[in-house]
């Protein structure tokens, strides 16, 4: 019959089943009949059909139970080659979009002479510390040509002379005035002429750098709804200098965005509830013009300021999740970059912020409110999850943004072409961020290196020298260190000789930004070491700046120093270009064969001489 005749099959595939378990896996109980047999068989199709329709299935009175056929699906043989052209053209579409990525940020980088070669050269190991305080550094920075490095304590105000940037030598120290807590920020003009610092309250004062005189000019601050007292609603928590040395940027504890008019004396605009919180930080987004204003504050935004219209921000940057500790512009008045406490630092594109009629439906994120001071982020743990408003280009996590407010910045463009962006951190070690990959450079961190909160940090703008502040009052310097000579020594192609000439060219010409007044400088700095000599409140006559300003600004440097520094930057450019051919494997006959000019016809004028001898070089 066909029932005994589907039963012999049905335990004939069971027993199959129960040999070849590696395939087909262990024997099931009340297995589906579908599971079992192939009804696209047209024997087992007829068979199954027959007892549906005359037999029943089950206990004997039972209703009858038809049996449901789904045919089982075969495999098609062309399915297996359309995937793999889907995958294939996926990874075609992730490859162009990485391309697209590559080339778009790209873009952003800025090429010079020596950036090219480079920004692979990095800091990558401890090189030297520099005591030189009893409390905890706040601030320290290069000035924008690398020939001082002032640095603030709680109390006061070092200056280095870093013209051998591998050899620093402390040239003065300079007692700060009116002190409520600490010297909260400093800036230096761009021709190095003068120093601005704030220490929480509404007085800035000015020193000049040149005379480094007992003398000091104080700028009030103060509006008309300030008490006046120290520690107030308006102490400035940061302040820049404008370009042209005109004018200076402050923000304060009760988010006000202020701008003095140097020359007039006084205020020259203001801008109320800036923020719904203490403003941290403020830049220019392009020193040259003073018409942008960045601002970062507690309430976790970042706005963008328009000086010819400052009824209302120009723009809002929203993705931190916790308040702003820093600010800082690239100086090309589009890309900025933003540290954060929620221990994320963000880079933005000017073009992609938020307008205020945008900003009116946008729901910001929820702070935690946990106190940075003493505090561990309580979501560190947590995956990112990006704000829909979000427009951040890059975002970094790893640095420890705690205790203090922790800064960052842009590398230089002379070495770098602004390629990769670095912070301090409470932990003491310095990331460096690739903006080019997206990914983590490197850290540094060594044993040698007081493994203290660096709350501040600066790249020396023509040299591999990173430099770090300490809360254990030492400025911790890195520097650039081959740790692959073995492999190097392999693949270069250089002599004896030629090695030798480049340690020559590269360490022997560091010393070109020396000065003639260099040993009373030193002599100087010893006596000074040690001197807290307290500076003159208001003590020059605002006539005498007015003119040392603008004599500033229309010759910023004296001939002598001008022509000193030209020759230095030249030699350097000398140097670099020396450095790439060495190392790309030229052999000193090729580079002089190179640097040799074809011979042209005598003539009566003399040609002009650059001022370097290139036999030397050569």
């Amino acid at each position: 019959m066909n029932i005994d005749r589907l039963s012999q099959l049905l335990m004939a595939r069971e027993r199959a089943a129960a040999q070849d378990q590696v395939h087909t896996g262990p024997p099931q109980k009340n297995r589906d009949i579908n599971q079992v047999l192939d009804v696209n068989d047209p024997s087992v199709f007829d068979m199954v059909m027959d007892i549906s329709q005359n037999s029943s299935i089950g206990k004997k009175g039972g209703s009858k139970r038809k049996v449901q056929l789904t045919p089982l699906k075969k495999e098609n043989p062309y399915q297996k080659e359309e995937e793999k052209k889907s995958t294939l053209a996926d990874k075609q579409k992730d490859h162009l979009r990485k391309e697209r990525l590559l080339q778009e940020r790209l873009s952003r980088l800025v090429p010079t002479e020596t950036s090219d070669y480079y920004q692979t050269l990095l800091p990558n190991s401890f090189y030297k510390a520099y005591p030189c305080s009893d409390s905890g550094l706040y601030g320290g920075k290069f000035t924008s040509k690398g020939n001082i490095f002032y640095a603030s304590s709680q109390s006061h105000i070092m200056l280095f002379n870093t013209s051998d940037p591998y050899d620093w030598r402390l040239k003065k120290r300079i007692a700060a005035q009116n002190v409520y807590w600490t010297v909260s920020d400093m800036d230096v003009c761009a021709n190095e002429q003068f120093l601005i610092y704030s220490t929480l309250n509404p007085i800035v004062q000015m020193i000049d750098l040149e005379t480094l005189s007992s003398k000091v000019h104080m700028f009030n601050f103060s509006s008309q709804d300030d008490d006046g007292s120290w520690g107030n609603s308006g102490a400035i928590m940061s302040l820049k200098f404008s370009g042209d040395t005109k004018e200076i940027v402050a923000a304060t504890k009760n988010a006000k965005v202020l701008v003095y008019d140097i020359f007039a004396n006084r205020i020259c605009s203001t801008v109320n509830n800036a923020h719904d919180d203490e403003i941290n930080s403020v830049c220019f987004a392009n020193r040259s013009e003073s018409n942008l204003i960045f601002t970062g504050s507690d309430d976790s935004l970042v706005k963008v300021w328009d000086r010819r219209a400052l009824l209302r921000e120009a723009g809002t940057f929203v993705g931190h999740s916790e308040g702003v500790t820093h600010v800082t512009s690239k100086g090309d008045g589009v890309m900025l970059a933003s540290n954060g406490k929620d221990q994320m630092l963000k880079v933005w594109d000017i073009r992609k912020m938020v307008s205020p009629e945008g900003m009116r439906n946008v729901r910001l994120p929820r702070m935690s409110g946990f106190d940075y001071r003493w505090q561990e982020y309580p979501f560190k743990s947590r995956p990112f999850q990006r704000h829909s408003e979000d427009k951040s280009l890059f975002n970094f996590k790893g640095h420890a943004v705690l205790k203090t407010l922790i800064r960052c910045y842009f590398s230089p463009l002379e070495t770098t072409g602004q390629r990769y962006i670095y912070s301090g951190s409470m932990d003491g070690k310095l990331p460096i961020y690739d903006l080019l990959t997206g990914e983590e450079a490197l850290i540094l961190q060594d044993a040698k290196a007081r493994k203290s909160t660096a709350r501040d940090v600066s790249w020396h703008p023509t040299y591999p020298v990173l430099a770090s502040t300490s809360f254990e009052g030492c400025v911790n310097t890195w520097s650039l260190k081959d740790k692959s000579n073995d492999a190097s020594q392999e693949k270069s192609a250089m002599s004896e000789a030629e090695k030798q000439r480049v340690y020559e060219l590269f360490m022997g010409n560091r010393y070109q930004y020396r000065n003639d007044d260099d040993e009373e400088e030193e002599g100087e700095s010893q006596e000074n070491h040690d001197d807290d000599e307290e500076m003159e409140e208001d003590g020059e006559d605002f006539d005498y700046l007015r003119q040392r300003l603008q004599s500033s600004t229309s010759q910023p440097q004296s001939q002598s120093s001008q022509q000193s520094r030209a020759e230095g930057e030249s030699m350097a450019s000398l140097i670099f270009r020396q450095l790439r051919q060495t190392f790309q494997g030229f052999t000193a006959q090729s580079v002089g064969a190179s640097q040799a000019e074809p011979e042209e016809p005598e003539e009566d004028e003399e040609e002009e001489s650059d001022g370097i001898d290139h036999k030397d070089v050569e």
